[in-house]
């Protein structure tokens, strides 16, 4: 597993924007949902997103990504 900011940067970063505040997908901050909610998002997918496997990024990633977007948010 990388960390957060590297895990975010390999499979988010081109659709979300460097600092997940928006690019060809919507923004993620401020980060308004649960770690849970994020990960079934991930998981199977949502809109114009599709599902991410585990393989790609796993649920422990997921979660500290989620953790990171919160992060940005509060800066």
């Amino acid at each position: 597993d990388q960390p957060a900011e590297q895990a975010f940067a390999r499979v988010c970063s081109a659709w979300h924007g460097a600092e997940g505040r928006g690019g060809l997908a919507p923004g993620l901050i401020p980060m308004t949902r649960s770690a849970n909610d994020l990960l079934a998002i991930v998981r199977e997918g949502i809109g114009q997103m599709p599902p991410i496997s585990a393989r790609e990024l796993s649920d422990a990633e997921t979660l500290r990504i989620a953790e990171y977007l919160r992060s940005l948010g509060a800066r």
